[in-house]
């Protein structure tokens, strides 16, 4: 993996790639013929009814993984008590933080979007950047579209979303620029069809946010190096099948609520995020999560837990996923310490604890190396 990347997604060269000329001539082109007009994220940016819970999955008995007699948990130091503090409290008495500005960066998204139409999180990628990863729902992307012209206003549209987005929070948000080295934005459409992922860095992006399209195509767009160029979806999503959906198939907003419930007691606070896409016919989760303990056997606990409540969780979604990548980030510097993989039909018992181990053997993880 590289230590300077766009995002953690694993991405599909042949699917989603584009050279920065081919994607500014696109981009300039949408602008000309849309008279210049700006497309910002709206007040209220609400998902539609297919991305919304409909209904609650059978409840199923997560395992509690008892540790053995003999294996002696050492946590590490509990984070300063910060609950009780908003974001503002948090950077008046403390400065800029970690913790305080992720706060504010999902408070500030929770006014653009709804809850289950945004995720963040970030990691200190290989000790080099910190990064402020961004998954966003853009609400008015058709993924049933099949004609070509509207397929590239789309690619546009969710350009000028990303682009709108990170503008806004290195400026409105003064901690963003002392915390983070980049932000890197992934645009999905109300079925999670993946449509963009890029990078920003934040030392390029000019001090002012009420820039128009063209004016992001030339001072901002223009100026990405290659290495950080759109990475677009190569053809309508309608072109891929993910078979029948089966009746009793539960949606993304509510295996994510199942999941972060496991961390219900410091979410608000810690370093988590949980994503869902599609790439091309490739059906992904990627989930981060700040590791609590240095020696290798409790951490390896922590890990079966959080794989085997993950795998329970997501067995009902539909599309199927494919892969799960997890990744280890330490809860004071972000550093991305460990991270696996496993795939998405991992076999194991959900009903037998004990085959716990069946299912770490399938998971693929190691320490990261930039």
């Amino acid at each position: 993996m590289s230590a300077k990347h766009i995002c953690h997604y694993p991405q599909k060269a042949a699917t989603m790639s584009k050279t920065l000329s081919t994607f500014l001539f696109v981009v300039i082109l949408a602008v000309v013929t849309s008279g210049c007009e700006t497309i910002a994220p709206s007040p209220a940016m609400t998902p539609t009814a297919s991305s919304t819970a409909t209904s609650s999955p059978s409840p199923t008995a997560t395992p509690s993984i008892t540790p053995t007699a003999t294996l002696t948990l050492t946590p590490r130091p509990t984070l300063p008590p910060t609950a009780t503090l908003d974001a503002a409290q948090l950077s008046n008495t403390m400065g800029c933080t970690n913790t305080g500005t992720l706060i504010e960066v999902r408070e500030y998204l929770a006014k653009q979007y709804e809850f289950s139409a945004f995720q963040h999180h970030y990691d200190d990628a290989g000790g080099e950047d910190m990064v402020l990863l961004l998954w966003l729902v853009h609400p008015d992307i058709d993924p049933a579209v099949d004609e070509f012209d509207e397929f590239q206003e789309y690619q546009y549209s969710s350009t000028m979303l990303a682009a709108h987005t990170v503008m806004n929070l290195a400026n409105d948000i003064p901690c963003v620029r002392q915390i983070y080295d980049a932000i890197a934005p992934n645009v999905v459409d109300r079925d999670y069809n993946s449509w963009l992922a890029m990078r920003f860095e934040i030392n390029s992006l000019p001090d002012r946010s009420d820039l128009s399209d063209l004016e992001l195509v030339t001072e901002v767009l223009a100026k990405v190096d290659e290495g950080n160029a759109p990475q677009y979806m190569a053809k309508p999503p309608s072109e891929y099948d993910f078979g029948p959906k089966p009746d009793d198939a539960c949606t993304w907003p509510e295996v994510r609520e199942a999941i972060e419930a496991q961390y219900a007691d410091v979410i608000d606070l810690a370093n988590y995020g949980f994503t869902y896409y599609h790439m091309g016919n490739s059906t992904l989760l990627m989930g981060q999560i700040e590791y609590q303990y240095e020696e290798f056997e409790p951490f390896m606990e922590q890990t079966g837990v959080v794989t085997w409540n993950v795998m329970i969780e997501t067995e009902c979604i539909y599309p199927a996923i494919d892969e799960i990548s997890l990744f280890f980030v330490d809860p004071y510097t972000a550093d991305m310490r460990y991270w696996g993989h496993i795939p998405g039909n991992a076999k194991f018992d959900k009903n037998d604890p004990t085959t716990l181990p069946d299912l770490m053997i399938q998971l693929e993880l190691e320490e990261y190396t930039p």
